[in-house]
């Protein structure tokens, strides 16, 4: 099993059937993987979409790098 990302801000049919067959054990979630209104739901829905879907519990992280603030 690997980990892998997605390619847009919705569940991809691709993805998820490679979740449903086991060869996906992880997923990471990228900047262009968060939906750009109501970004909670949508990510929530997605993750639970993805995790219901695979035949063991999925390992999901999420690349995140903060921005400076200039003061």
């Amino acid at each position: 099993m690997i980990l892998i990302g997605m390619p847009g801000a919705e569940v991809d049919t691709v993805v998820l059937q490679e979740v449903r067959t086991g060869k996906v054990g992880s997923l990471i979630y990228f900047e262009k993987n968060i939906p750009k209104t109501n970004s909670f739901a949508g990510l929530k829905k997605m993750s639970w979409t993805y995790q219901q879907a695979a035949p063991v519990p999925l390992f999901i992280g999420i690349d995140q790098e903060a921005e400076k603030s200039i003061d």
